[in-house]
């Protein structure tokens, strides 16, 4: 945990403070200009000035996206957990929360992005409604259900001994 903890503080101290130099001490406008008008770009905006550019943006590109492929399949994982009676679920029990987040995500992407919701709303809105089934469906298979009195029984055999 300390590792990405870590590797983190170091990109972003180095990132950040070669972009805040590029601005302050080289004049970088333009760069200032782009994360001013749009922010999504502001990433490849500063390495367009590095040596290497393309292929540190492909490098950036691909890393963008295995963090967004990562963080839906643990969505998915801890859904299909939250349902499952057993650490085991069936396959197609996975399958059917991948699909439907990816679904809720495209159906967003496709409606306009954020933009596209009311104001006061955010997309965990649209994000928490697999989960919410997943309550719906499985409460007593929850991690949360099977613990007592702070005392958390989720890996005791012996829970309806003790409880009865």
């Amino acid at each position: 945990m300390l590792i990405p903890t870590g590797f983190t503080l170091v990109w972003m101290g180095f990132m950040g403070n070669a972009a805040l130099y590029s601005i302050l001490h080289e004049a970088n406008l333009q760069l200032m200009t782009a994360v001013q008008q749009d922010s999504s770009v502001a990433l490849f905006e500063f390495l367009s000035n590095l040596p290497f550019a393309s292929i540190m943006s492909l490098l950036a590109t691909l890393l963008v996206m295995l963090f967004f492929v990562t963080s839906a399949d643990s969505g998915a994982l801890v859904t299909d957990f939250l349902t499952a009676k057993t650490e085991h679920s069936p396959v197609w029990q996975r399958l059917f929360w991948t699909v439907l987040m990816a679904v809720l995500a495209i159906i967003l992407l496709l409606a306009g992005g954020l933009s596209a919701l009311p104001v006061g709303h955010h997309y965990e809105c649209l994000a928490i409604y697999p989960h919410s089934a997943a309550d719906v469906l499985g409460p007593a298979q929850s991690p949360t259900a099977r613990c007592h009195q702070n005392e958390c029984l989720a890996g005791s055999t012996d829970y309806a001994a003790r409880h009865s």
